[in-house]
């Protein structure tokens, strides 16, 4: 869409700008890329579409500024980017990419160039890293065991022996890189990897001079990190002067990557200047403040180091002339959309400068924020033609009063006590105590108060601030030897980074951070500049001002856990980043209006169910077809007035007509396309609409189960009988069964009663007969005998 309206100019600003935040880890870096790359592609479909021979490449991987504009990534990541409690790949600095399009005038949409401008890069981790943290990537790259060849490393001193060893430095060697004790990533990204796809994006925006100036001043600071001070014997007794302990040869090391001498480094960091009427007097440093000028200088040279890869990546991908169409303006052929990828609201244990350095950023970007939901609100009211009166949002004015005010703003009073010769953050939370107590967001009890803490209460909530530090981190003061240490380079790149440390480049547009050219002035002991927080302030309205000349579109990451694993939903952690992303604080002004909108056709077929009886009713037979919104809030206007008096009991008599007049006064309106209603008129819709849902869902039920009930009746009906039949015929099958085993065993008993008979009956007759043949015989036997006496 961005693309469309910058290509087409359909919104009156061609310039779009796309504002990416979220809390760490909640996918900003990863968001921003995703973009890039869709732009990019869709700018070379645009190539491709003038030119027949050309091939897609979905990787844009080919030798355009598109390929140039996705490689500046891989290395702002390495250089910027560092793992942290919450996130394995976490941005330490804000940025805005603008890319520029072929315009409306041209048609064409196609990638012409970019430009990055940074913000806040955080160069306290170079000297201080937390437990479970790890400094920025690069250092861990350069060390990775199948990362830099052999050559390389002995050629930077990354080996054994300050580069005459065959073994190489491992991340455990140095002080930068061991100080937290934590090594590698959890996300399973591999170092090495990441440090070849680092060279690969070098090798299109810096020449093989310009990489090797780079590392070796990466190597330099590694080294650096191990540099010790011990105390100077040559010093009289009592005297707190130091020297540099060189017996281990890391002072060599360090002064030979940056192409100076050994007693220049020496002097650099354990000497001050001070010019006195022409004098020069030399004044040797202790061990601390040595050790102060060290970090002093390893931040402020690592800072320059970034600024000038930016300020190099911006002239490999600026948009050149020849890239623009001939005989169309330049400025009206070119469109630009801009990406911004910055810090989220932060809120922890411990809050510190910079803490309040990025919440100041989101309140700012908050209040913008809020101005442009009211102004689209506005517009919108506007277009569709409906009467509205003005509308309270919520304000966060107070709140930057609080941080950015000139005279009682906690910067102003922190820029005003690091300008006393004798200011301490003691003094700083005096008078921060003394001027900002009347400021209705600001807060300090006496235990605060003793403990040097006061509360800022932003549109996110309350977050305590801690001011120890504050003063000393606002400063960022280099000393004068150090700025000199660096001028005196033979390193033509250490030169550089010299004059962007003094001002003295000569600086593209969009090179430094957001424009800001503040002017550094020399004194006898240090190169003085503008604060910090004045450099930020300054940077954030230049930003705004961007914005504000954009047409901008807003994109909340959010992330579902803190434990940085998956298929995990912390609900109350997805409400407090809501909160934090001013997405809550939005849905409150956009309540303060007419909160709900609808097209006139999703109006009445979300609502036509409210008055679907009195269309019944109407003579007409007005059909859903030729219903319109004008005659459908006049069916429903007295159902609507007797809800809306029902949920207001203190309303006026005289509006228990239900005019249309009324309906308009109880946030009803009709737009040219969309009906809008108030927050009020919406739930007593809604209501009305759950009451005509519950009525219909009553008549529907009681049919359902009417048509159930019957189902069931002559489902039981139906089965009643069928079991009466088969019992039936169970019954006589039984019956008729019976019967026939009745026959058949009568049948059965009749021949075995027959059969039992005959045999009783021959058995019978054979003994009868046996016995009357013995009987007989024995008689005539008997009387033979007696006749033959």
């Amino acid at each position: 869409r961005a693309l469309e309206e910058s290509r087409d100019g359909v919104t009156g600003s061609c310039n779009q700008s796309i504002l990416v935040s979220g809390e760490s880890g909640a996918g900003k870096t990863v968001t921003t890329k995703i973009i890039m790359r869709y732009l990019a592609i869709l700018s070379q479909r645009m190539v491709m579409a003038r030119s027949s021979t050309a091939e897609f490449d979905f990787n844009c991987e080919g030798s355009g500024v598109e390929r140039q504009v996705l490689q500046s990534n891989p290395v702002l990541e390495s250089f910027g980017n560092a793992r942290t409690i919450r996130n394995d790949n976490s941005s330490r600095f804000g940025k805005f990419i603008e890319m520029s399009f072929e315009g409306k005038r041209t048609g064409r949409g196609t990638l012409l160039g970019a430009s990055i401008y940074f913000y806040l890069l955080e160069k306290v981790r170079l000297v201080s890293v937390n437990p479970g943290e790890r400094n920025y990537h690069i250092f861990y790259e350069v060390l990775s065991p199948s990362g830099m060849e052999l050559e390389d490393r002995k050629r930077y001193m990354l080996t054994s022996s300050f580069g005459r060893g065959s073994t190489p430095s491992s991340v455990r060697d140095f002080r930068m890189t061991s100080m937290s004790g934590t090594f590698d990533r959890r996300d399973g990204v591999d170092d090495s990897d990441t440090y070849r796809e680092l060279r690969m994006a070098m090798d299109i925006c810096f020449s093989f001079d310009e990489q090797d100036g780079i590392f070796s001043v990466v190597s330099a600071l590694l080294h650096a990190s191990n540099l010790r001070f011990v105390s100077d014997e040559r010093q009289s007794s009592g005297s707190e002067g130091c020297a540099i302990y060189n017996l281990d040869g890391t002072s060599g090391a360090v002064a030979s990557l940056l192409g100076v001498t050994l007693e220049a480094l020496e002097t650099s960091l354990t000497a001050s200047a001070i010019e006195a009427r022409g004098e020069r007097l030399i004044k040797k440093l202790s061990i601390t403040k040595a050790e102060k000028a060290l970090e002093a200088l390893t931040k402020a040279t690592y800072g320059a180091l970034f600024t000038y890869i930016v300020m190099r990546i911006n002239k490999s991908i600026e948009v050149r002339r020849d890239s623009i169409s001939r005989g169309i303006d330049e400025v009206k052929s070119i469109a630009t959309i801009g990406v911004l990828d910055i810090f989220g609201f932060e809120s922890f244990e411990k809050n510190s400068f910079e803490q309040l350095c990025i919440n100041y950023c989101n309140e700012a970007l908050q209040q913008q924020f809020n101005r442009f939901v009211f102004k689209s609100e506005q517009a919108e009211y506007e277009r569709e033609g409906i009467t509205w009166s003005q509308i309270d949002f919520p304000d966060n004015q107070e709140a930057l009063d609080l941080i950015e005010d000139r005279r009682e703003g906690v910067f102003s009073i922190l820029d005003e006590q690091c300008r006393l010769p004798r200011c301490t953050d003691k003094t700083f939370s005096s008078a921060v105590y003394d001027k900002c107590e009347n400021n209705m967001n600001f807060a300090a009890s006496r235990m605060q108060k003793s403990e040097g803490r006061f509360v800022i209460i932003h549109y996110a909530g309350e977050v305590e601030y801690v001011t120890n530090g504050f003063v000393l981190k606002n400063k960022d003061e280099l000393p004068k030897g150090a700025s000199e240490l660096l001028a005196s380079s033979k390193n033509s790149l250490v030169a550089e980074l010299s004059k962007i440390l003094c001002g003295n480049a000569v600086l593209q547009a969009g090179t430094l951070i957001g424009e800001a050219r503040a002017q550094m002035k020399r004194s006898s002991s240090s190169i003085t500049h503008s604060t910090v927080c004045s450099q930020f302030a300054s940077q954030l309205s230049d930003l705004r001002a961007r914005i504000d000349d954009t047409e901008p579109h807003y994109i909340r990451c959010l992330k579902p856990n803190d434990r940085l694993v998956a298929d995990d939903f912390d609900h109350y952690l997805i409400a407090h980043q809501l909160n934090c992303a001013g997405v809550l604080p939005a849905l409150k002004l956009a309540r303060a209006g007419f909160a709900m909108r609808y097209p006139h056709a999703a109006f009445i077929q979300r609502y036509f169910l409210i008055v679907s009886r009195e269309l019944a009713q109407t003579s007409t037979r007005t059909g859903k077809r030729t219903l319109n919104c004008h005659f459908m809030i006049e069916l429903m206007s007295h159902r609507l007035g007797i809800e809306m008096r029902r949920r207001d009991h203190n309303s006026d008599r005289s509006k228990n007509n239900g005019s249309i007049m009324n309906i308009v006064s109880w946030g009803v309106q009709i737009g040219k396309t969309k009906v809008f209603l108030r927050m009020a008129a919406f739930d007593a819709l809604e209501n009305l609409r759950n009451c005509a849902m519950n009525s219909a869902a009553t008549v529907l039920q009681a049919q359902t189960r009417t048509y159930l009930c019957q189902r069931m009746f002559y489902f039981t009906l139906g089965s009643i009988l069928t079991l009466q039949c088969a019992t039936r015929r169970m019954i006589a099958s039984s019956f008729v069964q019976h019967l026939r085993y009745t026959l058949r065993a009568k049948t059965i008993q009749k021949y075995w009663r027959s059969y039992w008979a005959w045999s009783s009956y021959q058995n019978i007759l054979f003994i009868a007969v046996f016995l009357q043949r013995h009987w007989r015989g024995w008689r005539v036997r008997q009387k033979q005998r007696n006749h033959d006496k």
